[in-house]
């Protein structure tokens, strides 16, 4: 909760949770690559397109049995 109120996140994708530390990898590496200067993490997720956060992410999407 901030000075806008409370903040509810959107879901970008649903991965296995094996996956959770690429799937932050490369949201982070997103973060770090289009920030505007001085933008914070924060910031940067509300402002960015939905959709480009699930681009990136599709692929991790795939179960396959060693995932189940």
């Amino acid at each position: 909760m901030d000075d806008d109120g409370a903040q509810f996140g959107k879901v970008a994708a649903r991965i296995p949770a094996r996956r959770t530390v690429e799937a932050l990898d490369r949201l982070i590496g997103l973060y770090q690559a289009e920030r505007s200067a001085g933008e914070t993490a924060t910031a940067f997720f509300r402002r960015v397109d939905l959709e480009r956060a699930r681009a990136i992410l599709r692929d991790l999407e795939d179960i396959t049995p060693r995932d189940a």
